[in-house]
C-alpha cells in the first residue's frame, strides 16, 4: 500500500521585464551548468533538496515487496527576481543560483494551544478556557503572500471566536454540549482560514477553569443534589418495608401464628444459662392443651409413659410423700387418676410451663 502526498506543484509564466533580467538569469544558468562539474568549486550547484518527510514501513521483509506510507512535511516557493515563480513538491529541485530564492513551506498538522482566555457566559459567570486548534496550510501561496503571519491570524480569530461563540451560552450547555460548540467554532474559523490558505481541522476544548467561589458553590450544589437523592432512596424505601410489614401482620394476625411466635421468643430467652421465670398468658377461651386435655392423654397413655409428667412445684411441700406412696400402691391407673386430680387444682400457667418445659426436652 502506498500512500500519494498531495500535489501542490503548479509553475506560472514569467516574463522578463528588462535586458537586465535576461542576462542576470542567464548568467545563473550558466554558473549552474558549470556547478555540475564536481571538481569546479567555485559555481555553486543549482540542485536544492526539499525534503519531503519519513516513510512509514508496514509489512514483512520476507514478503518481497514493502509497503511504506510517504508523508508530505515542506514543499518549495521559489520565486525569480523576487517575484512567485512556482511551487514545487518535495524532491531534488534545479534552481538558479543568481536570480531565483526558495522558501520552504511546511503543510503538515499543526498543534497550536490557545490558552487561559478569559470569557463571560450568557448566564454572567466567568470562566477560563483552554482550548486546542489544529491547522494545516492548504494553499501555500495565499499562506505565504496572502496574510503577513498565518499562524498569529488564527490564533487570534479562535480566541475572538471562543470569547463570541461561549458567550452566547450558558455554563450548563457549554458543559453538556461541548462537542457540538467545539464544531461550530471551528465552522466559524474554517471561513477566513481559507482565504488565508489554511485549513482547521478542529477545535478541543481542553480545560475548563472556574472561580473559587463559583467551584465552591458548584461543589455544595452537587452536594445537597446528592443528600436529597438519598433522602428520596431513604423514604422509598422505609415505604417499601412498611408495605411488607403490613403484609406480615395480616398474615401473622392468627391465634396459631402467634402461639408460634410467641413459643419461638420464649425459646429465645431460654437459652441463657441463668436462671429464668417465664410468664405464660392465660388461655381464656379453647386453650391448646388444658388441663382436661392433658388429663385425657395421660389417661390415653398412663401405662405407655406417653403422658405429660409434672414435677412438684412450691405448691407441694416437700415433705409430703402421701402422693408418691399412693402413686407406687395403686399402679398406672390410680396413679392417672390422683394426676388428673392434682393437675384440675393447678393454675392454667403450669400447665403451659410444664408444656414448654416438655417441649423444650425434646
Amino acid at each position: 500500500m502506498t500512500y500519494d502526498p498531495p500535489k501542490f506543484k503548479f509553475e506560472t509564466a514569467v516574463i522578463t521585464d528588462s535586458t537586465y533580467e535576461g542576462i542576470i538569469n542567464l548568467m545563473g544558468k550558466c554558473f549552474g551548468t558549470s556547478g555540475l562539474i564536481p571538481c569546479c568549486m567555485c559555481c555553486p550547484n543549482p540542485y536544492v533538496a526539499i525534503e519531503q518527510g519519513e516513510y512509514a514501513v508496514f509489512g514483512h521483509p520476507q514478503d518481497g515487496v514493502d509497503d511504506y506510507l510517504c508523508i508530505t512535511c515542506t514543499i518549495g516557493l521559489i520565486s525569480r527576481f523576487g517575484k512567485f515563480y512556482k511551487v514545487v513538491d518535495p524532491g531534488l529541485v534545479r534552481v538558479n543560483p543568481l536570480s531565483e530564492t526558495v522558501t520552504t513551506i511546511d503543510v503538515r498538522i499543526q498543534i497550536q494551544p490557545i490558552v487561559r482566555i478569559p470569557i463571560v457566559t450568557q448566564d454572567n459567570v466567568n470562566i477560563i478556557m483552554d482550548a486546542v486548534l489544529y491547522w494545516c496550510i492548504s494553499d501555500p501561496y495565499l499562506a505565504t503572500f496572502g496574510v503577513v503571519d498565518v499562524k498569529t491570524a488564527l490564533i487570534e480569530r479562535a480566541q475572538t471566536t471562543l470569547r463570541a461563540v461561549l458567550g452566547a451560552h450558558e455554563l450548563q450547555d457549554i458543559i453538556e454540549n461541548r462537542v457540538i460548540i467545539a464544531n461550530s467554532i471551528r465552522d466559524t474559523i474554517d471561513i477566513p482560514a481559507k482565504a488565508w490558505g489554511a485549513n482547521v481541522e478542529s477545535v478541543l476544548f481542553k480545560d475548563l477553569t472556574f472561580s473559587p467561589e463559583l467551584q465552591e458553590s458548584l461543589s455544595s450544589a452537587a452536594t445537597q443534589k446528592r443528600i436529597g437523592e438519598s433522602k428520596v432512596i431513604a423514604a422509598r424505601a422505609e415505604v417499601d418495608a412498611a408495605r411488607l410489614m403490613r403484609q406480615a401482620a395480616e398474615l401473622l394476625n392468627t391465634p396459631s401464628a402467634m402461639q408460634i411466635k410467641y413459643l419461638e421468643a420464649m425459646q429465645q430467652m431460654a437459652k441463657g444459662p441463668n436462671n429464668k421465670l417465664l410468664f405464660v398468658p392465660m388461655q381464656t377461651t379453647n386453650p391448646p392443651y388444658s388441663s382436661q386435655s392433658q388429663g385425657e392423654e395421660g389417661d390415653g397413655q398412663g401405662s405407655s409413659g406417653g403422658g405429660y409428667p409434672l414435677k412438684p412445684g412450691p405448691a407441694t411441700p416437700a415433705g409430703n410423700t402421701d402422693c408418691g406412696e399412693s402413686l407406687s400402691r395403686n399402679g398406672p391407673s390410680s396413679q392417672a387418676q390422683q394426676i388428673n386430680g392434682q393437675e384440675e387444682n393447678l393454675h392454667p400457667a403450669v400447665h403451659q410451663a410444664a408444656l414448654y418445659n416438655q417441649i423444650s426436652n425434646m
